[in-house]
This record gives structure tokens, C-alpha cells and sequence, in this order.
């Protein structure tokens, strides 16, 4: 099955290409990866498309450290709602662990565990890609590197690996992993690993964090900006929220600076209370993920809110009269018949 990863993932590529001197632009597109796919805030691109595109690029503009400069210009912001959800925890810790519990929303080649280390003090975040894919160097370097980063903003900024475990060698110098991780880093391992001091990933989420709350207005900002009725702006951010598994009236409202009851009494004077609009923006969203050929079911359900594929399955009968792969079906020969018709 064709594993996807979020254009989100690709955030500051092209002002990293063009400070190198190179062309943003004709690379992504000689990796069938178009411009206007990476702009948008919840997009999805085949996971192998994307690693070698790293690779390609670091290649192409002779930069060794590629995936680990792209990592300057990402954070927890990349993982949009979830990073909403993972903010909203009680301890960096819960906040990891929400990530990881979630991380198939942003991409479904990654996976991830957190466990104690060999000491009873320290905690290990460990990387992995999926077992069907390959493990290139720069992909793998700018997830770590972005592990790291959102370690920091959710424990503080006075937070730092205490060690860093890498799979693969490198050409790069000691010194350039260390200037990037603020620790030692250690090559040929048998996994990618962050171990860091137990006690740092127990502190408390400062929700008064500046960064963590631009983190969420700047979420706000792409999803609502230029949406100037209120069942529409509810419809975007239910949208982008639903991935997390955790949408409901009470957050979209936090978004919207809203009371809970304000909002439902709104919504409901324009007859689109939220269980309806929910529903909706769900159904729209299968149809959306199911047209992609490749695209696990799982992965569809998931996306569009539901936790158990069971639940997806019920749902498409009631919104389609049919089951996830007899809709994907239909979409497919919709399709096939307006090629023809053209």
C-alpha cells in the first residue's frame, strides 16, 4: 500500500532550494509534486515522492546537510491540528504521546514508541520509517531534527537531548550534529533514537508559552483567513480538525474564541447545528480520500474522524449505500466514464 505524508512536511523547502541557488519550483515537479499541492494546509503526497525528493535535492545543490538545514524552518506547527491537540496536553509528556498516538494523520510511513531507557532516569523516543520503505539519510535526519525541535517547545527551551542514536553513517563531521542537536550524536546504530532525562518530558505544557499560542493562531490563521460567515469557518477548521480524533464543539469553539453553547445556539439560527455539520464535512472528506486509489482505507477512516474502521464502514453505508471499496468503486468509474465522455 502507497504510504502518504502531509505537504506540511514540506514546509520551508523552497527557501531553503532558493538560498541554496537552486530551483524550488522545477524539483518538485520533476517529483510530480506540484506548487500548489504544497501550499495547500492538508494535503497529502505519496511518502516515497517526498523522501526521494530530499535526497534529490541535497544531490542536485551539493548540500550534505539538507534534511537537517530544512529542519531550521519546521516545528510542532507542521503536524497542524495535532499539534493543536498535543499543546492542549497536560505534560510534554502526554503531548509526545498524543503525537505518537496520532502520527499516522500526518504521515502513515512513520512510526514512532516512547519507553524508559536503560536507565530508570531517562526516556528514549524511538523513529522508525515503514517496513516497505527505505530509510534515506536526509529524510530521516530532518525527522529527527524536527523531533527534537518540537520536544523543545513543548518541555522549554532550556530542553536537550542528553544523547542522539542514528542508523546510518554520514559523510557530516561530528561537530554539524552537534551544533543541530546540542548533543552527541552516534552513527551505524540500530535505530533512531532521542534519549533524553525522564523528569524533563513530566514538566507541565506552559499554555502561556508566546510560541506555543502563535502555534495555534497561526493554525487559526490558515484555516479560517478570508472565510467571513461563521458556518463556513466551522466547516474549515471541523475539517482540518477531525484527523486528531478528538474534534468537537468545545475545541472548534476555543478556536474561535467562542463559548461552547454561543456557538452551537449560532449555529443552530442558521439551521447547521454542529452534529449535522460534522456529519458533512466527514462525508465529504471519505469522498475526498477515497477517489485515491492507493490510499489505505484505514487511513481514509482515520482522516475523516472516525477511530475504528468499523465506524467508517457503517457511515459510508448510511452517506453512500455502499461499503469504503464499492464508493471507491463508483469514484473510479465516474472518473473513467468523463475521461471517456471527453
Amino acid at each position: 500500500m502507497t504510504a502518504f505524508i502531509s505537504t506540511s512536511s514540506l514546509i520551508g523547502y523552497r527557501d531553503l532550494v532558493t538560498r541554496l541557488h537552486g530551483d524550488a519550483e522545477t524539483l518538485l515537479r520533476d517529483h510530480g509534486i506540484y506548487p500548489q499541492d504544497v501550499a495547500a494546509t492538508e494535503g497529502l503526497i505519496p511518502l516515497r515522492r517526498f523522501m526521494h525528493l530530499l535526497e534529490d535535492s541535497a544531490h542536485d545543490l551539493d548540500c550534505d546537510d539538507f534534511g537537517l538545514r530544512l529542519s531550521e524552518y519546521q516545528d510542532l506547527s507542521i503536524l497542524g491540528p495535532l499539534a493543536i491537540m498535543a499543546a492542549n496536553q497536560s505534560t510534554a509528556r502526554s503531548g509526545v504521546q498524543k503525537i505518537i498516538d496520532c502520527i499516522y494523520q500526518f504521515s502513515s510511513g512513520i512510526n514512532m514508541r516512547l519507553s524508559e531507557s536503560g536507565s530508570p532516569r531517562m526516556a528514549q523516543l524511538n523513529f522508525s520509517w515503514a517496513p516497505s520503505l527505505p530509510a534515506p539519510r536526509h529524510s530521516s535526519e530532518l525527522a529527527m531534527a524536527v523531533l527534537k525541535n518540537i520536544i523543545e517547545l513543548l518541555c522549554g527551551p532550556d530542553v536537550a537531548p542528553a544523547s542522539v542514536y542514528l542508523e546510518y553513517d554520514s559523510p557530516l563531521p561530528e561537530d554539524r550534529y552537534r551544533s543541530y542537536f546540542d548533543a552527541p550524536v552516534h552513527l551505524s546504530c540500530h535505530s533512531n533514537t532521542l534519549v533524553f532525562e525522564a523528569r524533563q518530558l513530566e514538566r507541565d505544557i506552559d499554555r502561556k508559552s508566546p510560541v506555543l499560542n502563535e502555534v495555534t493562531a497561526q493554525f487559526v490563521r490558515d484555516t479560517i483567513t478570508d472565510i467571513p460567515d461563521l458556518v463556513t469557518r466551522v466547516e474549515a477548521l471541523t475539517a482540518s480538525l477531525l484527523p486528531t480524533l478528538d474534534c468537537s464543539l468545545k475545541l472548534v469553539a476555543a478556536q474561535l474564541g467562542m463559548h461552547p453553547r454561543t456557538l452551537q445556539r449560532r449555529l443552530s439560527a442558521e439551521q447547521q447545528p454542529f452534529e449535522k455539520l460534522m456529519d458533512r464535512v466527514r462525508r465529504e472528506k471519505a469522498n475526498r480520500y477515497l477517489a485515491v486509489p492507493d490510499m489505505p482505507i484505514s487511513v481514509v477512516a482515520g482522516l475523516s474522524g472516525y477511530s475504528d474502521q468499523s465506524s467508517f464502514n457503517r457511515a459510508c453505508r448510511r452517506w453512500f449505500d455502499a461499503t469504503p471499496m464499492g464508493r471507491r468503486h463508483q469514484l473510479s468509474e465516474t472518473t473513467e466514464n468523463s475521461s471517456s465522455i471527453k
